[in-house]
């Protein structure tokens, strides 16, 4: 079973491209099981043409419901599952509007990002980040994402903790543990406490393959922050293809999935109705 937990579609998310059929019918080309429909919601973001990144989400959830179909009830015969859920972009000044979604029992599933720092977005703005050490940078940033997860302890995902990464603009943009220990270790003993999962997101290793053009291999993430989750009890990982459009779907999900298995890891997760699954690694 492969379980893609982080996917967007047209038209909730302001930037996605495919619909929810077209999702669905390029899950099962790939033979991918499944996949969590997690659209963008960000306070803070507006569009180029003036529109919000935001939507109704008891109209986004009476439109997909007719899609959705639980993983744990697939039979051979099946179309993939789809799972109804939602990325909210951290905020500071939208706490409450946050935890009324996180609230929202239609939603199978709520991953938080940290999409922007200090008001910076890395995606048009990179080069604002990279003033001092890029460790300091790092550090601040996983602090960040370390207290968006305390605050909100009933989000169930911490999105791509490595987003900002894909970025910055320096030869070796790559996220290492060493650069945060202690930021990391913080990180972790949170999303463990609260039971919330560390995604892979291979959107990141994309990135790194795409615009640097840094080997597969490579463009993984560091070994060192794998084994200190696990090292500290972690043990709820999703991995993620943050498509948009049909041709990432399920992306890189092979080669992550062997990485995955050196690193020693043998079960995935994936979350219906706000409970944890898991399922063996594999590569189909």
């Amino acid at each position: 079973m492969i379980i893609d937990m982080h996917t967007h579609s047209s038209p909730w998310s302001v930037d996605g491209v495919q619909t929810v059929p077209e999702l669905i019918e390029e899950l099962e080309h790939r033979g991918v099981d499944g996949a969590a429909l997690t659209d963008h919601f960000d306070f803070n973001s507006v569009s180029e043409d003036g529109r919000r990144w935001i939507f109704n989400i008891n109209e986004y959830y009476q439109e997909n419901k007719r899609f959705c179909k639980y993983p744990s009830m697939l039979t051979s015969s099946d179309k993939p599952g789809i799972l109804l859920g939602i990325e909210i972009s951290f905020s500071r000044n939208h706490v409450l509007q946050t935890q009324e979604i996180i609230n929202n029992e239609q939603l199978d599933t709520i991953i938080l990002s940290v999409h922007d720092y200090k008001g910076i977005d890395p995606v048009v703005d990179a080069k604002d980040l990279c003033i001092g050490k890029i460790s300091d940078i790092y550090r601040k940033i996983i602090d960040e994402i370390a207290f968006s997860m305390s605050i909100f302890p009933k989000a169930n995902v911490c999105g791509h903790y490595d987003f900002f990464s894909r970025y910055i603009p320096i030869n070796n943009p790559k996220m290492y543990y060493k650069y945060a220990p202690e930021s990391f270790d913080n990180l972790f003993s949170i999303l463990i406490r609260n039971q919330q999962a560390l995604e892979i997101n291979t959107g990141t290793i994309a990135a790194f393959v795409n615009n640097l053009g840094m080997p597969v291999e490579t463009s993984m993430p560091d070994p060192e922050i794998i084994s200190r989750y696990r090292e500290m009890g972690g043990n709820i990982i999703t991995i993620a293809s943050d498509a948009h459009c049909t041709k990432d779907c399920a992306r890189y999900f092979p080669e992550t999935m062997h990485w995955l298995k050196l690193q020693g890891i043998d079960k995935l997760s994936w979350m219906e109705k706000r409970e944890w699954h898991w399922y063996s690694v594999s590569a189909k």
